[in-house]
């Protein structure tokens, strides 16, 4: 990605939007389910509640990209631009198994619940070599860059 640093190391996913709620007459948030699964060793859900007025600037089917870096992070890249209406998220470390696959994977174990209006868990598979890199406990900020956005039918 041009203009932006993506240092090694740091865990970087793709999310696709699947699912919304169907916005209500009270006011009540529009539940968004974004899915992870564009690749064999990442899989998991994020949960993301919106304002109904901001539930427009969604589509499903469109993807988004979010690169992990460890917190405190002030929220900015040099060189890029973070346009607001995309999903931010903080992830905790919560388990690193041992390993497996004849001792070449490790699966990493992330928990999304700092805010009332997201949740999740995402499950990453790293070379074992790697796992030294992490500690439970961790925390991890993202914020998804929309990359396609789907074409409402």
């Amino acid at each position: 990605m041009s203009g932006c640093f993506w240092p090694e190391g740091e865990p970087r996913i793709h999310a696709m939007l699947v699912d919304a709620s169907p916005p209500t007459d009270k006011g009540q948030p529009v539940e968004l389910r974004l899915t992870l699964n564009n690749r064999a060793e990442i899989h998991g859900e994020i949960i993301l509640r919106i304002p109904p007025g901001d539930a427009l600037g969604y589509a499903i089917g469109s993807i988004y990209a979010a690169y992990f870096k460890k917190t405190p992070f002030d929220g900015t890249f040099p060189g890029c631009f973070w346009p607001e209406g995309e999903p931010r998220i903080h992830a905790v470390v919560t388990s690193i198994s041992k390993p497996f696959d004849c001792g070449k994977q490790v699966e990493i174990r992330l928990s999304i619940h700092n805010r009332p209006e997201v949740s999740g868990e995402i499950a990453l598979r790293i070379p074992a070599k790697e796992a030294p890199n992490y500690r439970v406990g961790t925390e991890y900020s993202a914020h998804f860059k929309l990359v396609s956005k789907a074409a409402w039918y």
